[in-house]
């Protein structure tokens, strides 16, 4: 097998892909998660026996960061193995990060899970063999706000279902999610504009299929508000500091309906607190709110991180910058940066009534 790390260097020579070997053999796609600051690779062993085999590197992207030794998936002292690629993901929690991993059975259409808590990187906690997911091919599981998700396509290749866990050892009743299409084989997930967007193929053609879920959550119900909060100076030149409040899973909604809510991609807001001589109240609402505007639909605007700059215009009044380093240019709102990445907001203080904003772009 071979690991790659890629690098975007600008829109026209695309990323620079670097492969260096791992000296592992795998008779199946491996798959790759990054956990307690190190790359994994999870494979099935070339040999009859398909023992899943992992191994890891804190400096993945060079020959000399993989030594060529694996680690056997094992629970309770019991070789694991299986017959497809699996599935994995990374669970925060206070005690520590949770590696999940999820496969098909070897033997049977039945399902597995495995849980490694980054406290103990010997100890492999795994589920109940789970008869309820009867796959047919490869599984796969997201984690959304302290929920397992585990999807899969029954082995009539008839439907696809899902099960779900608190706590990723102990599973529910399978759901069936309809689909008028049958033939299904493996199936991928995502949670992705607050919906589950699944993709599955089918047996019998070359079609890669879509199914995206309701969304979630309501509208700005999982905004993650207090991500970042910052002392950003005397923003309004009363001489009390100010307050700003991110919260990246913002969505300027306005008053469209939720029907439509996953086709607005603008990500990210800023709220503004003037300081007073008594104190900021709790039930304040904010005197300032900034949210990123909505774009075309092959783009997005995510902002990432709020920065106090001070006084950069030498009016009085300090200033807040606002960066969307993922936000990708497009032509129909600059022809001239088509493909460029990254944009930052300066944000003018002002005394009172609408901010002003200058967008910038650094390019290299």
């Amino acid at each position: 097998m071979w690991v790659a790390e890629g690098v975007n260097t600008n829109a026209n020579s695309g990323i620079l892909i670097n492969a260096v070997p791992i000296n592992q053999a795998s008779n199946n796609g491996p798959t790759l998660v990054a956990f307690n600051d190190e790359l994994y690779v999870f494979f099935v062993k070339d040999d009859s026996d398909n023992d899943i085999l992992y191994s890891s590197s804190s400096n993945p992207g060079s020959s000399s960061g993989w030594d060529g030794s694996n680690t056997v998936l094992t629970f309770g002292g019991v070789n694991q193995a299986t017959n497809f690629p699996l599935s994995a993901t990374v669970v925060p929690g206070l005690d520590g990060d949770t590696l999940a991993v999820a496969f098909r059975s070897n033997n049977s259409p039945a399902t597995w899970v495995g849980l490694l808590n980054s406290s103990d990187l010997t100890n492999w906690q795994g589920s109940a063999e789970l008869t309820q997911v009867d796959a047919n091919s490869q599984v796969s599981l997201t984690v959304v706000d302290g929920t397992y998700y585990l999807f899969f396509t029954s082995s009539g290749e008839a439907s696809a279902s899902y099960v779900t866990s608190t706590d990723g050892l102990n599973w529910g009743d399978a759901i069936s999610i309809p689909w008028d299409d049958g033939n299904l084989g493996g199936v991928a997930s995502i949670l992705f504009n607050q919906s589950f967007t699944l993709s599955l193929n089918q047996s019998n053609s070359e079609s890669l299929l879509f199914n995206i879920s309701n969304p979630l959550f309501a509208p700005n119900e999982a905004i993650r508000w207090g991500e970042q909060v910052q002392n950003i100076g005397d923003f309004n030149g009363d001489g009390i500091a100010d307050l700003a409040v991110f919260a990246p899973g913002y969505r300027n909604v306005l008053q469209l309906p939720t029907s439509i809510y996953r086709t607005i991609n603008n990500l990210g807001g800023v709220f503004i607190y003037y300081g007073k001589e008594n104190g900021i109240s709790v039930n304040d609402p904010p005197d300032v709110a900034l949210a990123a505007p909505d774009l075309p639909v092959e783009s997005i605007f995510e902002l990432l991180e709020i920065t106090p700059i001070g006084d950069v215009n030498g009016d009085g009044f300090d200033d807040l910058l606002i960066s969307s380093p993922f936000t990708t240019i497009t032509d129909s709102q600059d022809p001239s940066a088509n493909g460029d990445q990254g944009v930052a907001w300066v944000v003018f203080g002002e005394p009172i009534g609408e901010m002003n904003t200058l967008q910038i772009r650094l390019s290299v």
